[in-house]
């Protein structure tokens, strides 16, 4: 009798350790701590507009500048930048409220340091900068 108890407490409880585990790493986010270059922080609460359409470049290289992403609230809020800008001392970024009429709220960041925040109606572009640039 105790063998069989052992059994059904084993098949009982197998599953559902693996299930918690499973839940755990699949709704972990990614925190500041763990970036490790530029990202965009959307305020999904605070923006209204359906999507955002994101351009990005190096600010001294114009030639660079491109159409990124289309961000929907339906996306994950942070956005790691594309890999050629991961180490860049600054990026240069336009974002673009769809419709236009709608407000965006949304933050640059650069690993560990203090977000540095968008918050428009149609569009606003910015230079961003890491905290660690000679030109500060």
């Amino acid at each position: 009798m105790f063998k069989l108890f052992c059994k059904v407490i084993l098949f009982v409880s197998v599953p559902a350790v693996l299930f918690l585990i499973d839940l755990f790493v699949n709704t972990t986010d990614l925190t500041c701590a763990e970036q490790t270059g530029w990202y965009i922080q959307m305020d999904s609460i605070e923006t209204d507009a359906q999507a955002v359409e994101i351009w990005v470049g190096t600010p001294d290289q114009p030639y660079t500048y491109h159409f990124w992403k289309r961000w929907t609230s339906s996306e994950d809020d942070y956005q790691d930048l594309p890999a050629e800008l991961q180490d860049k001392d600054s990026v240069w970024i336009r974002a673009i409220a769809v419709p236009n009429d709608k407000t965006v709220h949304m933050f640059v960041r650069y690993r560990n340091d203090v977000p540095q925040e968008m918050k428009f109606t149609g569009q606003q572009e910015g230079i961003f900068r890491t905290e660690f640039t000679d030109e500060d």
